[in-house]
């Protein structure tokens, strides 16, 4: 039979196992809900970068799409630009060829104004000479 100090040395294992049991179930339910708490951070943490990403991207957006308009506007001014240089070009163009028909004409008068001069000098040698004569 069991003595009373053996009773007594058997209960005091019995308590120490049911404390270390509860210890290590007690520390078991905290390392899950540290785990739990490291999960749900971890998750808030994703969406708070998913967030700042998602911000980032439609700031990106955004410029993109002030620079597509801005240079949309300025192909529109250059556009416009061109156009009107090239009316002026044409322009010019139609200007130099009036002005080298005109050249052209003027060259002509005046070939034929020394041509008369010519013949009007020789007319005139000729009506001296004979007048000597």
């Amino acid at each position: 039979m069991l003595t009373r100090n053996r009773i007594v040395s058997l209960k005091h294992i019995v308590s120490q196992c049911l404390s270390m049991t509860m210890e290590s179930e007690i520390e078991k339910e905290k390392q899950e809900q540290q785990q739990k708490l490291l999960s749900q951070n971890g998750e808030k943490l994703m969406w708070n970068k998913i967030r700042i990403l998602d911000q980032e991207n439609r700031r990106l957006m955004a410029a993109q799409h002030r620079l597509v308009v801005e240079t949309n506007k300025r192909t529109d001014v250059y556009q416009a630009s061109l156009v009107h240089l090239n009316m002026e070009l044409t322009n010019l163009r139609r200007r130099n060829n009036d002005l080298q028909l005109a050249y052209v004409g003027l060259l002509n008068k005046n070939k034929s104004f020394n041509q008369m001069l010519q013949n009007q000098s020789h007319s005139n040698f000729h009506d001296k000479t004979l007048l000597k004569l």
